[in-house]
C-alpha cells in the first residue's frame, strides 16, 4: 500500500503503469517516492527523494521516514532528515530492505527503468523544419477556441498569437 505523503507529483498507479511498460514519459510533471516498498524517481529527475545510505543497509523499515523530531530514517523528500542522504538517481527504482513487498525486485542499490529516448538527428534542415512546423500546427490546432483566453505582453511572442 502507499500513502499519499509517500508519493509526489503523480498517484501509484500511474508510476505502476510506468513501471510496468517502461514508459519513460507518462504524462506527469514528475514523480518521486514509495511505491509498493520501493523508491522511484521520474526519468527527468523533477522531483527529489534521497535515501540514506547507512540505514537503507541497515535493513531499516521501508516506510521508515524523516520525521520533523528529526528521528533517523531510510528515506525522506529532504535530505536534512537524514544522516547520510543519497539522491535517488533520475529514472530509478530502489527496492528498500525491511518491506517484504520490497523484497527480490532488482538490485539493492537500485536498477535504471527509464531512460529518455535518443532519436537520431534529422540531417535534411528542410525536413526538420517542415516537422517542427506540422506538429506546432497540430498542436494549435488541437485547442478548443471556447472559452479560451489570451493575453497579450506586447513581446516578439505576441505576433504568433
Amino acid at each position: 500500500m502507499t500513502l499519499e505523503a509517500d508519493l509526489r507529483g503523480a498517484s501509484a498507479a500511474t508510476v505502476r503503469g510506468a513501471i510496468e511498460r517502461g514508459d519513460p514519459l507518462p504524462g506527469t510533471a514528475g514523480f518521486a517516492g514509495l511505491v509498493d516498498g520501493a523508491l522511484v524517481r521520474d526519468v527527468l529527475g523533477r522531483e527529489l527523494v534521497y535515501v540514506d545510505r547507512e540505514a537503507a543497509g541497515e535493513g531499516a523499515s521501508a516506510g521508515a521516514r524523516a520525521e520533523a523530531n528529526g528521528s533517523a530514517s531510510v528515506w525522506s523528500f529532504d535530505p536534512g532528515g537524514l544522516a547520510d542522504p543519497e539522491l535517488l538517481p533520475a529514472g530509478s527504482v530502489r527496492p528498500l530492505r525491511g518491506d517484504p513487498a520490497g523484497e527480490d525486485r532488482g538490485e539493492p542499490g537500485g536498477r535504471q527503468v527509464w531512460t529518455l529516448p535518443d532519436p537520431a538527428p534529422e540531417t535534411d534542415e528542410g525536413a526538420a523544419v517542415a516537422a517542427v512546423r506540422a506538429a506546432v500546427r497540430e498542436s494549435v490546432d488541437e485547442v478548443g477556441s471556447t472559452g479560451l483566453a489570451v493575453a497579450f505582453s506586447g513581446g516578439v511572442d505576441s505576433t504568433a498569437v
